[in-house]
């Protein structure tokens, strides 16, 4: 659910920025996003690897993650979308 919802933030923030970090809840595991004029480098922090990718093909990607999460989610669980954290992104609020 982290990476679904702030994932995609992340990977804009890098676009605009250069850089963002994504870092799960308990910092037990990371992603680097590192911007390269039209690319961006992605770090895992769980195994130390660094792909290159697209930063359009990026912003799609974790846009359709966080669309099929959203959708399995709240298929199985209705209330999340009344969540008082949550409920803003599970209603695409945000």
């Amino acid at each position: 659910l982290h990476i679904a919802s702030v994932g995609l933030d992340r990977v804009k923030e890098a676009g605009a920025r250069g850089y963002a970090e994504c870092t799960l809840p308990g910092g037990a595991a990371n992603l680097v996003f590192t911007k390269i004029d039209e690319n961006v480098l992605v770090r895992s922090g769980v195994n130390q690897r660094t792909v290159q990718v697209a930063y359009n093909d990026l912003v799609a990607a974790f846009e359709g993650f966080a669309v099929q999460t959203r959708t399995v989610l709240v298929q199985a669980a209705p209330e999340l979308a009344e969540h008082p954290v949550w409920g803003p992104w599970f209603r695409g609020e945000e």
